[in-house]
């Protein structure tokens, strides 16, 4: 970890500690986001691992671990039991959905898409004849702003096509920045959001 990296492992103390997890909880992405939840477990969790090492290994770097005593409150995902829709009330919600909004919630109870990544669909990401969508990417709110960004972790996926027969999606006519909105293109303008850019 930078923070550590220029100590010495038996110089890493309970006071270093706690100053590095304040800033953690502070921290915030490039975008201007803060770290989830999950993220700053996995850091603790780790760390800690690491530190246990220290203390258990053959050379013991450190005579007790600096967690110990510590009384911290560390953020824990959310681990209850997802509650699973049935076809039937998938269908049911989405016939009850606005025609021109119904593709975003089709392709997120079908194909896997994230909520940001179903407002993103662009008619370009779909393939009718592979029955595929490319996942390109997600809308986020930065600044108070709403941008364009690459999906979680920058990863690219595809996925399979709806297989449902609620409402087909529209025709993959090669456009320039269209939106999926319904069952026509609407072109909309957005700014895309770099690792380096904050939205003014």
């Amino acid at each position: 970890m930078p923070t550590f990296g220029h100590l010495r492992v038996c110089d890493i103390t309970l006071s270093r500690v706690m100053e590095w997890w304040a800033e953690m909880c502070e921290k915030t992405k490039p975008n201007g986001e803060r770290y989830a939840t999950s993220t700053l477990e996995l850091a603790y969790v780790h760390f800690g691992s690491f530190l246990r090492t220290a203390v258990k290994g053959a050379t013991k770097l450190l005579p007790v671990h600096p967690f110990d005593g510590w009384d911290v409150e560390v953020p824990r995902r959310d681990r209850r039991v997802r509650n699973i829709w049935e076809q039937e009330r998938v269908n049911t919600v989405l016939a009850a959905m606005p025609e021109r909004e119904r593709p975003i919630g089709l392709v997120s109870a079908t194909c896997g898409h994230r909520q940001d990544e179903a407002f993103a669909v662009a008619l370009e990401d779909v393939n009718r004849f592979r029955k595929e969508i490319t996942i390109r990417h997600q809308v986020k709110r930065v600044g108070g702003k709403l941008v364009l960004a690459k999906p979680k972790g920058g990863k690219v996926r595809t996925v399979r096509s709806p297989t449902s027969p609620r409402p087909p999606l529209p025709s993959t006519r090669r456009s320039t920045g269209p939106r999926l909105s319904g069952a026509r293109a609407v072109t909309r303008t957005g700014t895309w959001c770099s690792p380096t850019t904050r939205a003014a």
